[in-house]
């Protein structure tokens, strides 16, 4: 079972197993995550609220993003090395996440990421609909996925601001670090990695990390 690293703020959490959409041995299981003293209930999909299997996948070329608000659609980045991937989930509904968004950012850089976009204007507005909670997974491909490249990724700065850095620190969501050539994300917001890659950073790792932000 994949670990999910669950933040509210990435340098100090504390992560429980399992992850915020795994439903676990019992059905209509209740996740509690433990965040600086205070539990907040993550998701949990019963067996019968489980999502059909995606019916098609939407790849995301390098430079671009896609948003899908359907319940069958799986997003998919590949061939992912100085690139990284985010993806952005909110609008559960007991099944699937209702708005997906994921980003196959070029060099995984802010200023030049997305072709014909501003990416820090559509963070904050990503960031705005993580109000009711959500998920984010940030990829470092294979040529950006040591601690230093991951960390130097999420402290880049705008204006003043951290904007990668803060989305995955909004209070209230699953955020997941890893490393990988490619990723795939389903409706339910279960996703698969390359296996090319580190894959997800554990608690630890991301304790590690820290050194460098």
């Amino acid at each position: 079972m994949p670990r999910v690293t669950t933040p509210n703020q990435i340098p100090s959490f504390q992560a429980v197993r399992p992850g915020c959409d795994d439903a676990g041995p019992a059905a209509n299981r209740s996740i509690f995550i433990k965040v600086k003293g205070f539990f907040r209930k993550g998701h949990a999909v019963s067996p019968s609220q489980k999502a059909s299997p995606p019916t098609q996948t939407v790849f995301v070329d390098t430079g671009r993003f896609k948003t899908v608000r359907d319940n069958t659609s799986m997003l998919s980045a590949q061939y992912l090395s100085s690139c990284s991937a985010l993806a952005v989930l909110s609008g559960w509904n007991g099944s699937t996440y209702e708005s997906r968004t994921l980003m196959h950012l070029n060099g995984g850089s802010l200023p030049y990421g997305l072709i014909d976009q501003d990416v820090p204007e559509l963070l904050a507005e990503l960031k705005g609909s993580l109000a009711g909670g959500g998920k984010v997974i940030w990829v470092g491909g294979g040529d950006a996925q040591t601690d230093f490249q991951l960390a130097l990724s999420l402290k880049q700065e705008k204006g003043g601001l951290h904007p990668l850095r803060d989305l995955l620190e909004t209070p209230g969501i699953c955020t997941v670090i890893a490393g990988s050539s490619g990723i795939d994300v389903k409706p339910d917001g279960t996703f698969k990695l390359a296996p090319v890659g580190r894959g997800e950073l554990t608690e630890r790792d991301v304790q590690q990390m820290r050194q460098f932000m």
